[in-house]
């Protein structure tokens, strides 16, 4: 049963008491139970560890962003210190399960992350395709064996040529290697723009909610 106050527009903070996992949570106007909702999975960055750090993600950067989709947003806490991983993979596959249960949720879940979140954007999606409508890494490097992956879900980068901490070119190798194999991948480089630099993303992943729209329409 679903609190009230959870089905409120807005950013929740949340806890999963059963496994003790911290989360944030998006609910969009006129959200209504009885009318189902597509699900964003966003992935926070890196950085120093504190409660609800995928709330930080929400406020700076995906919330703004796409807030116009009308979307339920399920922003996790990294349960350990990075998400690629398969401890983060259990915990983070977990509650998306758990938090779908609860909610009016229509279509496969899409996975998006920035920096640490990216990576593990690439390496969850990598191994849970089946659970998954598609994948938005952000300022992220991919992980060693994503351009050998069979992707079978639409994959969309986004990345600065002047990312300080993630260069360019990996992310480049990878996207033409998949998309020599007839791969759906999508690249948006972005120019200017430092990789802390966040909020400065915002246009950028605007400008990508119809590629959202079209993977669920899928």
């Amino acid at each position: 049963m679903v609190d009230a106050m959870e089905e409120r527009p807005g950013i929740h903070r949340l806890v999963w008491q059963k496994h003790h996992q911290r989360y944030g949570l998006y609910i969009p106007p006129l959200y209504s139970p009885e009318r189902p909702r597509s699900l964003i999975l966003a992935l926070h960055f890196g950085g120093p560890a504190y409660a609800y750090r995928g709330e930080a993600l929400l406020t700076s950067l995906v919330v703004p962003a796409l807030e116009e989709l009308g979307v339920l947003i399920l922003a996790p806490d990294c349960t350990q210190s990075a998400w690629d991983n398969p401890l983060s993979e259990r915990d983070t596959v977990a509650l998306l399960d758990h938090v779908q249960s609860r909610h009016q949720v229509q279509n496969k879940a899409i996975i998006m992350g920035y920096s640490m979140g990216g990576m593990g954007a690439w390496y969850l999606a990598a191994r849970n395709q089946e659970l998954l409508a598609g994948v938005m890494p952000i300022s992220a490097r991919p992980q060693p064996d994503s351009a050998s992956v069979d992707w079978r879900i639409p994959l969309y980068a986004i990345h600065s040529r002047d990312d300080e901490l993630f260069p360019l070119g990996p992310t480049v190798e990878v996207v033409n290697r998949l998309q020599a194999n007839k791969a759906n991948v999508r690249l948006t480089v972005l120019d200017g723009i430092g990789h802390f630099e966040v909020s400065r993303f915002i246009g950028p992943l605007n400008a990508a909610g119809s590629w959202f729209r079209e993977v669920w329409a899928e």
